[in-house]
């Protein structure tokens, strides 16, 4: 800044930009070019500085505007056949979801043989009007039939009473050409139905070899309940499910070897 004595003995303050040459009270100082200007031409492109083409490119700006087109551009809707074709995909993936979940009624089983013996057995019983031996299975008083089970009933002395759930169960085994034979257990409800498959297993003294990773599918024991109300009508219990969730006292269920039965 110059600071002088002109001829009339008046301070002349400021400084004269050096691309204009106008007097400026608030000159700014280029550091690159190492020149004053005025505001009008404070920056390094107004002014033409020398140094404006030796200077390195910023990259962090040029990522930010980068970036930032990139996000605008996302916001901005897609096309119409774009969206089509997207849409028509989101279809497909959700029709091959269905049909992995979805199955037949009463699809094609692998081992028809063990199914066609469970439904042989009621139907024999249906054709030759069949008398339960059992007191209990003659009463309809739930009460009473419940008690009698409990009678009957083996298991572990060890399952507290409170816990106990009671069922009949058959063991089904294709190569077996007799009726199953019925059992009746007491189980305890806390347990899921992994550990009852290997609990009626022991109890039936048949061999169990579904936690050997190596046994032939046709060597493993699946187990079924008796739909209530249907006799020809069967579910797979789940190893994961809790007793308590799924079965009941008074229950029929079904030991089955060989491969499972998709009903």
């Amino acid at each position: 800044m110059d600071i002088s004595n002109d001829k009339t003995g008046m301070l002349e303050v400021g400084t004269h930009c050096a691309y204009c040459k106008q007097l400026d009270f608030l000159a700014f100082h280029c550091k690159y070019c190492d020149k004053d200007f005025c505001t009008k031409h404070r920056s390094q492109e107004s002014h033409h500085c020398t140094e404006l083409n030796n200077e390195p490119i910023d990259q962090g700006k040029v990522d930010i505007r980068d970036k930032g087109g990139a996000y605008f551009e996302s916001l901005l809707p897609e096309k119409g056949s774009t969206r089509v074709q997207q849409g028509n995909e989101k279809v497909k993936q959700q029709l091959r979801d269905t049909d992995k979940d979805i199955k037949p009624v009463k699809e094609k089983i692998k081992n028809k043989s063990a199914l066609d013996k469970i439904l042989k057995f009621f139907q024999k019983k249906k054709s030759e009007n069949y008398k339960q031996v059992s007191s209990r299975k003659n009463s309809s008083n739930k009460v009473i039939q419940l008690a009698n089970l409990k009678k009957e009933a083996i298991g572990d002395n060890k399952i507290p009473i409170a816990n106990r759930t009671y069922i009949d169960c058959y063991y089904v085994d294709k190569g077996n050409n007799d009726d199953p034979k019925k059992t009746s257990l007491y189980t305890n409800k806390t347990w899921s139905i992994g550990r009852l498959l290997d609990y009626i297993a022991i109890q039936l003294k048949v061999k169990n070899v579904n936690n050997n990773v190596n046994s032939d599918e046709s060597e493993i024991l699946y187990l079924y309940k008796k739909v209530e109300g249907d006799q020809l009508s069967f579910k797979r219990l789940q190893p994961s499910d809790r007793i308590s969730n799924v079965i009941k006292d008074l229950d029929v269920l079904y030991l089955v070897r060989g491969e499972e039965l998709s009903l």
